[in-house]
């Protein structure tokens, strides 16, 4: 049976209760028959599978010379729970986005420097609609920054912003457990599947064999390679 570490469980607890009004004590009776049988494992272990159709598509470059940073301030450090071409939640909408777990409250800032096309901030934590930001990029790429605390944006659709430069706080706006989801589309407005695998020139921490980011591995965000 997968066990759980204290901060796991305390995740899990945290989603189960915020989803009792939207799926009823069943799903959580659900929840508990799979832990107990061991068929339950928190999203983000190392060796979860990957969509093998998707990975045909992740090609990554070397991090040092990725135009991203972490989407969060230097110094701080947070874990991977799901990745690309995960097999959790993002379907084939999104496959090369990331998941960070981050508590309420922790700051967002722009992964890369561009032109904010899209704010929504008025949804609340654990709701069903989610808070978001979009930033497009010189080259018509466009980062989104999803789950967002509600009335934490600190910009406006049209302003620059620049690399490491905070744009709002992580929440679980739309979602039942606290994390920023981060991925970056091929165009702006976005077409959807149709998003782009990235990686990051200032991230420490173990990649895997194609340069991407891995589940269930912290990453810290280092100064070098922010500009």
């Amino acid at each position: 049976m997968t066990r759980m570490s204290v901060p796991s469980w305390r995740r899990f607890l945290i989603a189960a209760v915020a989803s009792i009004s939207r799926c009823g004590s069943a799903a959580l009776m659900a929840a508990g028959a799979l832990l107990l049988t061991g068929c339950f494992s928190i999203p983000g272990h190392p060796d979860d599978p990957q969509d093998p159709e998707c990975l045909k598509h992740a090609e990554f470059g070397a991090p040092e010379d990725s135009p991203y940073v972490l989407p969060y301030p230097v110094g701080s450090a947070y874990k991977v729970f799901q990745t690309y071409c995960g097999p959790v939640s993002h379907g084939k909408d999104g496959q090369m986005s990331i998941d960070f777990l981050m508590p309420l409250g922790a700051e967002v800032v722009a992964s890369r420097a561009g032109i904010v096309r899209q704010v929504t901030d008025r949804f609340e934590d654990f709701g069903r609609r989610f808070n978001a930001i979009y930033v497009e990029h010189e080259d018509g790429t466009a980062a989104f920054y999803g789950h967002l605390k509600q009335g934490s944006s600190r910009v406006r659709v049209g302003d620059h912003v620049v690399a490491g430069q905070v744009i709002a706080s992580s929440g679980a706006s739309g979602t039942s457990l606290e994390h920023l989801h981060f991925g970056v589309a091929s165009s702006w407005p976005p077409r959807r599947p149709d998003d782009v695998p990235v990686n990051f020139r200032n991230s420490q921490g173990a990649l895997d064999e194609r340069g991407g980011l891995r589940r269930g591995i912290e990453y810290r965000a280092l100064a070098e390679g922010l500009e």
